[in-house]
């Protein structure tokens, strides 16, 4: 995306465990850097631990850059696959079976890419691979996608009547379902490998900085994802294709590109052969390797340290309430678009728009124009997201940052570390969301989905950062650990089933993220049977999207509420001091 067995107290690092490594680069983009290496830093550290370099600038922006095109994949996905899907033929009550590949292909891919990728033992690096491989996925997938029916034209071959365009209309249908789920599952093995590259790449000390900027790259696809969404493309781009899908898919394709050969060719990994446990897992047989496997798949949850585990519950319930803002918030200010124009057409194409419609309706699709305006509305709404949270991508750091230097003078906004941030960020959310029940209007509804932007920069750096921090420590004392017991007695003692490796914990908080998903996709599925017939056959009473959005900052409630228990190391190291006076 290294923990212990069973029920008992996580490993704490000790002050011989902890590196002395200290570093004042990017100090207007660390969090709580001055903090961290007084309590790092300052510690007694064994001679010649190990321990990673200090890291520029230019190498956390191309580290993190292959998120920057990953995110912008993802939007056209989310922004655009819909749409494209129905032009398919393909009905509304099955997209939701489709849009489940999301989640699935995160509850599967992370953790297992996660496994596959610790254990790997190629010579140019454990993380590079996947990340390589996930991409030639997406990029097929969308090149597939975005031509689904030429690729099934030229296959069924020139023949014309009406079955056979039956049959090719089917096919198309069925191919595009594959491509979306081929896609899902390559985009999920990118980003468990980018992820677990940037644990590997940068100190404890650097975590939440890079963490920070892999937030910002995350910011950029999305504003030039949205961005490219909201431009008549094929009007500026004809050769890449005559059709706005086709277009996003060859754009999305070479940026991805591009991104992925910047930072696999810049970021180097060491050798996994180098290292005596992977010696050591090689001399397994191949039966006894599997085994493993499956067993630290199904016992990796259980396994994870406790101050992780508290970051995977606040993500738990935070993602119930993030999965239906990011894939439903389009279509609800669409149809308040619809619902809020003075044309007689407005509830019918109230009902169209929406995701509620019932199986069974035969009404018409709306006039390109108006589905256009209702749409471009959404997208605008988006787009100002995206850029809010880009902008807190860059600012937030700095103010959390400032709130843990020591200058000796009390002042308010030293509370404000990273885990209140978090907290508040998730308050900020729930109080939008309800807030969609008095505000009604398309624009009063886009300064809601504007505003939401500050909580999704947090959402994207401070669980990660948080983690890796944890992650990163643990791996750093274990090595020491590792260094001294082969000192002194040339063998290794450590059990490599008591801690997790960095990928199977990162793969195990995606599974957190993925998991509610589901959970989401169900509670909406149940409150659109419950309440699109609330109003005239389910057009203009229907208010189902926005009682979907409420019940989701209920969740987010939850997840303020569990994040009061997180504790970053520094207030973990004083909470063990307090009990242990």
């Amino acid at each position: 995306m290294t923990a212990e067995t069973g029920p008992s107290r996580p490993y704490r690092p000790r002050d011989s465990d902890a590196p002395d490594e200290r570093t004042s680069l990017i100090p207007h983009h660390t969090p709580s850097s001055h903090d961290q290496e007084a309590a790092l830093g300052a510690s007694s550290s064994v001679d010649n631990a190990p321990s990673l370099p200090t890291r520029s600038l230019g190498y956390m922006i191309v580290l993190t850059l292959v998120l920057a095109g990953l995110q912008f994949t993802w939007t056209v996905e989310m922004g655009n696959g819909t749409p494209y899907l129905i032009s398919l033929g393909i009905p509304k009550p099955l997209m939701s079976l489709i849009w489940i590949a999301g989640p699935l292909s995160g509850m599967l891919m992370q953790p297992i890419i996660g496994l596959l990728s610790d254990t790997s033992t190629l010579s140019w690096g454990k993380r590079r691979p996947f990340i390589i491989a996930g991409t030639i996925g997406v990029v097929t997938s969308l090149l597939v996608l975005g031509w689904t029916r030429e690729v099934v034209e030229l296959i069924a071959g020139g023949r014309r009547s009406i079955e056979h365009e039956h049959k090719v209309r089917t096919a198309t249908s069925i191919l595009a379902v594959f491509m979306i789920y081929l896609l899902d599952f390559a985009i999920n093995t990118i980003q468990a490998s980018s992820r677990t590259l940037i644990v590997d790449s940068v100190s404890p000390q650097l975590q939440s900085s890079a963490n920070a900027w892999g937030s910002r790259m995350i910011g950029i696809g999305n504003v030039f994802g949205y961005l490219s969404g909201y431009m008549n493309l094929p009007r500026y781009l004809p050769a890449l294709g005559f059709t706005q899908m086709k277009v996003l898919c060859a754009i999305a394709s070479a940026v991805l590109i591009l991104t992925v050969a910047i930072t696999c060719a810049s970021i180097k990994e060491r050798n996994p052969n180098l290292e005596l446990q992977k010696r050591n897992q090689r001399e397994k047989s191949g039966l006894a390797e599997v085994w493993e496997f499956a067993s630290r798949v199904a016992l990796s949850i259980s396994r994870i340290p406790v101050s992780i585990e508290r970051v995977c519950n606040v993500q738990f319930f935070a993602w119930i309430g993030w999965f239906p803002f990011l894939f439903y918030i389009t279509t609800y200010i669409a149809e308040i678009y619809i619902k809020t124009s003075a044309t007689p057409r407005a509830p019918v194409l109230f009902e169209t728009l929406g995701d509620t419609i019932s199986a069974n309706t035969t009404v018409p699709p709306p006039p390109e124009r108006e589905w256009e305006a209702a749409t471009r509305a959404g997208n605008f709404a988006m787009l100002l997201f995206a850029l809010v949270s880009l902008g807190a991508n860059v600012l937030l750091p700095i103010i959390v940052k400032e709130s843990s230097t020591e200058t000796g003078e009390e002042k308010w906004w030293k509370v404000l570390t990273l885990r209140r941030a978090w907290t508040l960020s998730h308050l900020l959310f729930a109080g939008c969301m309800f807030s969609t029940y008095w505000v009604n209007g398309v624009w009063g509804t886009t300064v809601l989905v504007a505003v939401c932007g500050v909580s999704w920069a947090l959402t994207l750096w401070a669980p990660f950062a948080l983690i890796s921090e944890q992650i990163s420590l643990r791996a750093q004392a274990k090595a020491n650990r590792l260094q001294h017991e082969d000192t002194s007695s040339g063998t290794s003692s450590t059990d490599e089933k008591e801690e997790e490796a960095a990928g199977v914990i990162l793969g195990v908080h995606n599974f957190y993220i993925a998991a509610p998903q589901v959970i989401s996709t169900l509670i909406a599925s149940a409150l659109f049977r419950i309440l699109g017939g609330s109003g005239p056959e389910g057009r203009a009473g229907d208010d189902s999207l926005g009682w979907v959005l409420r019940v989701g900052g209920i969740s987010t409630c939850l997840a303020a509420w569990l994040s009061l228990r997180v504790r970053n190391h520094e207030e973990q190291q004083e909470t063990d001091e307090d009990e242990d006076n």
